[in-house]
């Protein structure tokens, strides 16, 4: 194949391997951008939807902590009524100013003492008995500690009725009461939480009615009748209420989706254990959290974009590279073929100028030979040979005996290494080849590198006839 062919044939192949590569990795990045995008998104999805079980798991956990520092506060008020029981004196001045000092410190609707007959007196020093008591006694009836359900009093306040009996050397001597109206519970932390953004009530669990109610909100219309009838005007259907309905009376913690004043709420409810018949409800905007779900939206959207630009950057920079690389290989290219065709043409050059009659090439790296016979400076042959040491040998059993010794001593492989690395070029050895007849021949060298491999080129020409005329020559002037 001729030497432009080659070139040709090596340009296409790389020029087909350099498409190969640079579409293989486009479809790679492309897959790698997809991959991302949609890591990306499920990333997101995954967070918001974080996000709208936090909001859930927020107010469940709001209505948890509401319920224990309501039952907190309740225990406090019976702990204290428990204390005035262990240190009260019967005699009816100093009764009459501890229930007064008791009631005013602890801001309390009031508190009063029966004794086992069911006749006392209150804080006001007014004379009361069994009657007083809206719902069950339990304090002298039973000798047990009580919190009654809330009831309505005179004014129209919210009660509940905490009882305890009252002993001396083990023995009961009668019971105290006092009367805390619900309301003294209410804090704005509890019952106007996330900032006043989320409510909280205190309703009857038997009837749904509102035993302490937060301020009035946006979103959700309260109405005087209670949490059901709230719900059914604010546009739930009955399913909804009764299952809301069915979770409080069975005194279970429940959350639940509702519609609010045009816009979709979540409202979670939990007993209060010290009581039976309260229960705490929480409400807040399903939407609440929509400014981080939007934030992280945002978020998701910047890091794809960041991702597609870097990766196009990426593209960009590797292409750069690979077209750098292919620049720089296809100039390798053109150089070695350059030197190869420079090397031919000088190689032409000495055939012509030589008249040689054929040529060795030896690969000094790889010891390896190959050998070109020409006639009237064309080439005829072109013969391998395994190695450069067969080659030497068979070539020099044809070599007259006086001439073997110098022709291989100049001739083996480390001689002309040693030629190349010094430079040096074998000039007219002669040599004769033994035939019918004699046959002169003279060789030269020249040294030749390509593709990191060192060569040197051995060029023999025939020179019988000159030789033959100079020993005519020589024989005519001493003859």
């Amino acid at each position: 194949m001729a030497q432009g062919e080659r070139q040709v044939k090596d340009m296409n192949k790389e020029k087909f391997h350099y498409k190969k590569n640079t579409g293989f990795f486009i479809i790679i990045l492309l897959f790698v951008i997809a991959f991302l995008g949609i890591g990306a998104y499920r990333v997101k999805d995954n967070v918001i939807a974080q996000i709208n079980d936090t909001s859930y798991d927020y107010l469940l956990s709001t209505t948890e902590i509401v319920e224990s520092k309501v039952v907190s506060s309740l225990e406090k008020d019976v702990q204290k009524l428990n204390y005035l029981s262990e240190s009260i004196l019967f005699d009816h001045n100093t009764l009459k100013y501890a229930l007064k000092e008791f009631t005013r410190n602890n801001d309390l609707y009031s508190t009063f003492y029966l004794d086992m007959d069911g006749k006392g007196i209150n804080h006001n020093d007014d004379t009361i008995d069994f009657s007083y008591i809206k719902n069950e006694e339990t304090a002298i009836s039973k000798g047990e500690s009580s919190i009654s359900p809330a009831y309505m009093n005179e004014a129209g306040d919210t009660i509940v009725l905490i009882q305890t009996p009252v002993y001396r050397n083990n023995v009961q001597k009668g019971a105290l009461y006092c009367e805390v109206m619900v309301q003294r519970y209410y804090t704005n932390e509890l019952f106007a939480f996330q900032e006043g953004k989320g409510r909280t009530f205190i309703v009857n669990s038997e009837d749904g009615a509102w035993l302490l109610k937060s301020p009035a909100s946006d979103m959700i219309k309260l109405n005087d009748d209670g949490l059901y009838a709230t719900i059914k005007e604010n546009g739930n259907n009955d399913s909804t209420v009764k299952q809301l309905k069915d979770s409080i009376a069975k005194q279970k913690t429940g959350v639940f989706e509702i519609q609010g004043n045009d816009a979709t709420l979540i409202l979670c409810t939990t007993p209060v254990h010290e009581i039976n018949d309260w229960q705490i409800v929480t409400i807040m905007r399903a939407d609440m959290f929509a400014t981080q779900i939007a934030q992280v939206e945002r978020n998701t959207v910047f890091i794809v974009v960041l991702l597609i630009a870097m990766i196009l950057v990426s593209i960009i920079t590797i292409y750069l590279i690979f077209h750098g690389q292919r620049k720089k290989y296809r100039d390798q290219l053109e150089n070695q073929y350059q030197m190869e065709k420079d090397a031919i043409e000088m190689m032409n050059r000495e055939i012509i100028m030589r008249n040689c009659d054929f040529s060795v090439c030896v690969d000094l790296d790889e010891a390896l030979c190959s050998v070109k016979i020409y006639h009237d400076n064309n080439e005829k042959a072109n013969l391998f040979h395994d190695t450069y040491d067969q080659a030497l040998r068979a070539y020099s059993k044809e070599i007259y005996m006086d001439d073997v010794d110098e022709f291989i001593e100049t001739f083996t492989l480390s001689s002309l290494k040693k030629a190349y690395h010094e430079h040096k070029e074998i000039k007219h050895i002669h040599y004769r080849i033994m035939s019918d007849e004699t046959l002169w021949y003279e060789c030269y060298s020249t040294c030749y590198h390509q593709k990191d491999h060192h060569y040197v080129y051995l060029f023999h020409r025939n020179i019988s006839q000159e030789m033959k005329q100079q020993i005519q020559l020589i024989q005519e002037k001493y003859h």
